[in-house]
């Protein structure tokens, strides 16, 4: 089987003999989306609009023994053969090779990527290795891997003109957080599920996915990866959370102090950290500043910001957003942040 090694959508939508044509306005999405309680058992059904007969399910060891169960028997119930392929934890060029290799031989026709955000990027780039269709079980409602065509490590080339759908997708996604979360939030500390958690649920996965898809991302995202730089941080705190903290930054790089303010107030009362000790550091520590300026300066995407940005720009937006999430969080207090940690 011929394993396939980048998807580089810039080289398809937007590639240089367009001349001095701008970039096209580009809206992806994936074919279908289910969204509902129960809707695992039926993934054999479902499985069947690919015409699949024998596919691999990527998972961690430990989502296997959970989740995997209801996978494996939906699909072998309707008369397919399943092949395990146990997800490491991080989302690599190596993970992604030690999986394609290992299911090359297996006359594969559908991979299954079932987990967190990392675990569903690394199956879309094993399918995309071994020519496949991939099917996204999302285990968690925290990002927007499953409707994203890209892996994080395939992405630095895929820049587009975003449309007016993706706009209007990212009004939406913020309204429906702004006035779902908090409710949400109380529904998932309940172990419940309402109406407000499906709407956030859509709104993180679906509407945030198509997003960032077809209008990319910009400095947000820059400073969130930067922060995994750093042992301490990248160890002990998730990936929502950085970018929770780079969104600040870029709000603030962005010269929007009062919509910072107001998007911190929300971070807070749903235990999303605003501050740099809520991701175990301080304002005073050149060092981590230094690391978080530099990884956002190289960041890929950075470029996608409507205004140069510079050096001391970005230092200065994460301190700003810094001193605002403390007032915030002295205002508020944060209860919120400390159940979760």
């Amino acid at each position: 089987m011929h394993i396939a090694t980048a998807y580089l959508p810039y080289e398809v939508f937007a590639s240089s003999d367009r001349g001095d044509l701008p970039l096209p306005r580009v809206f992806i999405a994936p074919q279908r989306y289910i969204q509902g309680r129960g809707v695992l058992k039926s993934i054999g059904r479902y499985l069947s609009l690919v015409k699949a007969t024998r596919v691999a399910l990527l998972m961690s060891e430990r989502g296997g023994q959970r989740e995997g169960v209801t996978v494996r028997d939906a699909v072998r119930a309707a008369g397919m053969a399943c092949v395990d392929s146990i997800f490491k934890g991080e989302c690599s060029v190596e993970e992604i090779t030690r999986h394609a290799e290992a299911l090359a031989g297996h006359g594969i026709d559908c991979v299954i990527a079932a987990g967190g955000g990392k675990c569903i990027d690394t199956g879309k780039g094993v399918a995309f290795r071994l020519g496949v269709p991939v099917v996204i079980v999302p285990t968690l409602a925290s990002n927007d891997a499953p409707c994203s065509a890209l892996s994080v490590i395939y992405s630095p080339e895929g820049v587009t003109s975003p449309t007016l759908a993706s706009a209007a997708i990212g009004e939406v996604c913020a309204q429906t957080l702004f006035r779902e979360g908090r409710a949400a939030a109380a529904a998932v500390a309940a172990s419940t599920v309402n109406e407000s958690l499906e709407a956030v649920v859509e709104a993180n996965t679906l509407l945030s996915g198509l997003g960032f898809e077809s209008g990319g991302v910009a400095a947000a995202h820059g400073v969130a990866q930067s922060y995994t730089a750093i042992p301490a941080v990248h160890a002990n705190y998730l990936h929502g959370e950085m970018v929770a903290m780079g969104t600040l930054a870029q709000l603030l790089l962005e010269a929007r102090p009062d919509e910072a303010a107001k998007v911190a107030q929300f971070f807070a009362t749903v235990g999303l950290p605003v501050h740099l000790g809520q991701l175990s550091l301080a304002a005073g520590d050149s060092r981590a500043l230094d690391v978080l300026v530099e990884g956002t300066l190289a960041f890929p995407f950075i470029a996608n910001m409507p205004q140069p940005v510079t050096a001391p720009l970005v230092r200065s937006a994460i301190l700003d957003a810094h001193r605002i999430g403390l007032s915030v969080s002295e205002r508020i207090g944060d209860a919120a942040y400390r159940r979760l940690h």
